[in-house]
Order: structure tokens, then sequence, then C-alpha cells
């Protein structure tokens, strides 16, 4: 078994126009970056007949609607709403990466992947239930979930968080259903404005722990070593999804956390060494955050070179 990469060129159609922070260029560096790594294996994804579906697993109708109504507009830039733009391809493009990361489940559920990379966007873990916003349009880890819980009948499924802003969407998703360990760590006082420690869900099966600005490598290793990783443990989980942000490195100019590569070479492996101890190595990493193109290419190298 191997890593499976998921991309593909239509991920660049999604145009959020000149200078956004979350542009095609994001995916073309890593793609780059992770054409000299041995043992991975790119894989191309397909929109799948069920997407609709899928999205259905985590999102209204009310939302899908929203994203659709604009999908024929010859528009290049067509609606702005919670900081998400949507373009024409927008709608097609956000239902491939729910497509990849459910493939993903399924490879790595079923063992023919060790376990999985989705080099996708729009990123996923801001969208709520009912919404779009910060640069997504649908939940992606979210929904993957979700679908591995359905078809698998997983009865626990951990997702860890470190971009450097909460998951506010993906709590909210989960804050009552206990088949899910949601952890996020992020910088406090920033985008989305929540995430605070006494967020613990229904059955305390939330764990956020916010970060004061400046924090570095020593202190971000601490919180995870020992609150995140002991209750990880603790929920003994089956399958584990990462929300895969690299904003929090200390060249990204979206936070303030001061984040090195070798952190998350560091928090990779260790994530690895619980999978491997618990569900046999079974993780399904996700792209969310990372705008500044240089530290993001490096740090997603560092992620992947640990999965393999």
């Amino acid at each position: 078994m191997t890593t499976f990469y998921y991309y593909h060129e239509d991920f660049l159609l999604h145009n959020t126009g000149k200078n956004h922070p979350e542009s095609a260029d994001r995916l073309l560096v890593i793609n780059s970056s992770l054409k000299t790594l041995n043992g991975l294996i790119e894989i191309t994804p397909i929109k799948r007949e069920d997407s609709l579906d899928l999205v259905k697993l985590v999102h209204s109708n009310q939302l899908i609607d929203w994203v659709n109504h604009l999908k024929q507009n010859a528009s290049t830039i067509v609606d702005k709403r919670n900081d998400v733009v949507l373009s024409p391809a927008t709608a097609s493009v956000a239902l491939l990466a729910v497509s990849t990361c459910c493939d993903a489940v399924d490879q790595v559920i079923t063992g023919n992947a060790k376990n999985a990379f989705c080099a996708v966007r729009p990123p996923g873990h801001h969208a709520t239930p009912s919404e779009s916003k910060g640069f997504c349009i649908y939940n992606n880890i979210a929904i993957a979930a979700s679908y591995a819980i359905k078809k698998y009948n997983l009865q626990r499924v951990a997702i860890i968080d470190f971009d450097v802003h909460h998951g506010n969407g993906t709590q909210d998703t989960f804050y009552d259903n206990s088949k899910v360990f949601f952890s996020s760590t992020h910088e406090k006082g920033i985008y989305p404005y929540s995430g605070g420690i006494n967020e613990t869900g229904k059955d305390g099966n939330i764990l956020n722990i916010s970060m004061q600005a400046g924090t570095d490598s020593k202190e971000f290793r601490e919180i995870y070593t020992e609150k995140i990783f002991p209750k990880l443990e603790e929920f003994n989980p089956e399958l584990i999804l990462i929300s895969a942000g690299f904003d929090a490195h200390e060249d990204d100019h979206l936070g303030s956390i001061k984040l090195q590569y070798d952190d998350y070479s560091w928090v990779t492996k260790e994530l690895v060494a619980i999978a491997n101890k618990y569900c046999a190595g079974k993780i399904v990493s996700i792209l969310e955050g990372g705008y500044e193109l240089d530290s993001l290419a490096n740090s997603v190298k560092s992620h992947i070179i640990e999965l393999l």
C-alpha cells in the first residue's frame, strides 16, 4: 500500500479573482513541489454521479440551490457572500472536491491506499450545514466523515484540524454527534471568532485549543502532546481525517502563529503513529488553508513525506 495524492486541473477553474488569497496558484505550487517525491501515487478524481447526494449528507437544499443558481452565469466573478466567491465553474468544482474526498475514504478504508492527501479547492471547514463561509463552499471533510459513517458503519471518526482558523463549520456539523471527535488548534481572536475551550459538544466530543498570536513550535507541540493526542487515543478512532491547513506557518500573512516546516512533519508523524496503533494507519488528509505560496508548498511536502 502507498499514499494516494488526489489532484485535478479542474480544481483550478474555481475563479476567485485577482489577488484573492485562495487562488488556483496554491494548487499549482503544491503539485510542482511534490513531483520529486518517490512512492506517491497521483490519482485523477472524477465527479461521482451521486455527488449531490453526498453534499446532502451535511448541507441543506437551500445552500445547494444558492450555489447552483449561478452555474450558467457568463461573468467571471458573479457573487460574494460571507467571504465566499462564486464563479461559473464553482458549483461543478465544489462537487468534484466532495467526490474526491469521499473516494479517498473508499480507497483508504478498503485498503487500496495506506493513506491519502486530497489537494482540493475550494476548501471546506468553515462551511456550515446551512451556509458557505470563509472561502469555503461545501464542507469537504464533514461530508467525508458523514460518508464514512453511513457507508462503512463507522462509530468513531476523528477529525484533527490544525489550520490557523477554527473549523467552525465542521464543529457545527458534529456538535451533537458522538461518533465524531473533532479537535481544532487555531489562533485566538481571528476569523471565524469561534472555537473557545467551552465549546465541547453535546457529549464532550469537541476539543478546541485557541492559541495566542506568536505561539511557537514548543507551545504547539505541548498542546498536542499533553491535550489532543491523549484525547484522540482515548477516542480509539477507526479513521482519522485531517483538516490540513498550513496557514499557521510563520510566513503566512493570514495568521500570527510561528510554526515551522518541522512542526508539520512532527504532527503528521505523531498522527500516523496513532493511526497505526488504532486504525491500521487509515488517514485521509484534506487541504484547507495556506496562502503564502512558498511556505504552503514546503509545508504540504513536509506533511506528505510523513504520510509516505
